[in-house]
């Protein structure tokens, strides 16, 4: 058989292949369903102006929020004083903490949605409680041996 005679036979295999993948492809993207758009394909009722009424709400919210003085005596809440505090240690640690409990999750092969509202509880408590002992002995140690080297830096310059 020639070599062109060989690659024609396979092309309706190739063609047929390749229809697959784009079909599987473009449902992953959600081109298969109209005015969806990416992973809300999989979301069924889930539109994406629901997001833009979450963002208006949480907008109209925060305005009217501000104007009522309620943004100045919010800082003021303890809680919030002290989740403020620990931030960046609970931005450093939240992702590691959260792969250790996705990682659990599946170890122990839950499924039930209950189980998953669960578990997203303990990886937030987890993260809050990790943050505070990495604000505690790593964050403020350095923060205050920097404060006090640059105190020593200035008070040997003047």
């Amino acid at each position: 058989m020639s070599r062109e005679r060989l690659s024609l036979r396979y092309v309706p295999l190739l063609r047929r292949r390749f229809q697959d993948r784009n079909h599987v492809t473009r449902q992953r993207v959600g081109l298969d369903h109209p005015g969806r758009i990416g992973s809300q394909a999989s979301l069924p009722g889930v539109d994406f102006r629901l997001r833009i009424a979450v963002a208006l709400v949480v907008a109209l919210t925060l305005g009217l929020s501000r104007r009522c003085g309620l943004l100045e005596r919010f800082p003021e809440w303890p809680i919030l004083a002290f989740l403020g505090r620990i931030s960046y240690s609970l931005f450093l640690v939240h992702f590691p903490v959260c792969l250790l409990a996705n990682a659990l999750f599946v170890r122990l092969g839950l499924n039930a949605p209950g189980a998953a509202l669960a578990f997203m509880a303990l990886a937030w408590a987890a993260s809050v409680a990790v943050a505070t002992l990495f604000y505690r002995w790593v964050e403020k140690p350095a923060a205050s041996g920097r404060i006090a080297a640059a105190l020593g830096l200035a008070a040997g310059k003047a």
